[in-house]
């Protein structure tokens, strides 16, 4: 579904990418795992247009995007949640989530998604009316993935979920994510709780200063010595 090749991008003609190349395939969970810093969230942004990739390609079902701009890739189907929630504050709960879908569904479709999202998130649905910005960091985390959800991707991409929240929200957070996968969604995932990450995924990739160091099976992964002392202490 999704192929980075050989990719190189830089921030201000700061080589930030170093040859970086996965592959996520159609219903996969794939973890995209390293330290801060390590430039998970750069690649993010070279998938969905929001950094310059100097050499390389990305393809996705077929089509380059190399250089799209992000609202062309959102159309193709690629949903970004991206860190730190960004939710649209002095919205309410449903006003975001319509928004969400507002570019690619019509009518009856919009109401479908909605409901889903409450569906996996149903404190979303006590919290309706309530203003966005009002909401505790774990409710707005699951409202930034419901936003993501609406627009019925074929690929979403989550950027830390679990950034700052408690633990009993992170449980919750990722058994989402693990229905989620369930339904055959494929589901690019960049987390630093690599444990959680790892349990829910097929595979994952190792970042370290812009360059991929490691790549395995997800189980394989949790059971690496060097994984488990690296990130796992």
């Amino acid at each position: 579904m999704l192929t980075i090749n050989n990719v190189d991008a830089s921030y201000s003609k700061i080589n930030v990418l170093k040859n970086v190349s996965l592959q996520v395939q159609k219903g996969e969970v794939v973890s995209f795992l390293g330290a801060n810093g390590a430039g998970k969230t750069t690649t993010l942004k070279t998938i969905t247009g929001g950094v310059t990739i100097t050499h390389g390609s990305i393809v996705f079902e077929g089509k380059d995007i190399t250089h799209l701009p992000p609202h062309k890739v959102v159309q193709l189907g690629i949903a970004h949640v991206p860190e730190g929630r960004r939710v649209f504050k002095n919205m309410s709960v449903e006003d975001n989530l319509l928004l969400g879908g507002v570019n690619f569904l019509k009518g009856n479709q919009i109401k479908e998604q909605v409901e889903l999202v409450y569906e996996y998130f149903p404190r979303l649905l006590e919290r309706k009316t309530q203003l966005a910005g009002t909401l505790s960091g774990g409710e707005q985390q699951m409202l930034a993935i419901g936003r993501g959800l609406i627009m019925k991707p074929k690929l979403l991409i989550l950027d830390e979920p679990s950034q700052g929240l408690a633990p009993i929200i992170i449980e919750e957070i990722f058994n989402t994510i693990r229905n989620l996968s369930k339904t055959g969604l494929t589901i690019l995932l960049v987390e630093q709780n690599i444990y959680q990450a790892l349990s829910i995924s097929d595979r994952g990739y190792v970042l370290k200063n812009g360059k991929i160091i490691m790549e395995d099976e997800s189980e394989a992964l949790l059971n690496d010595k060097n994984i488990r002392e690296s990130y796992l202490h």
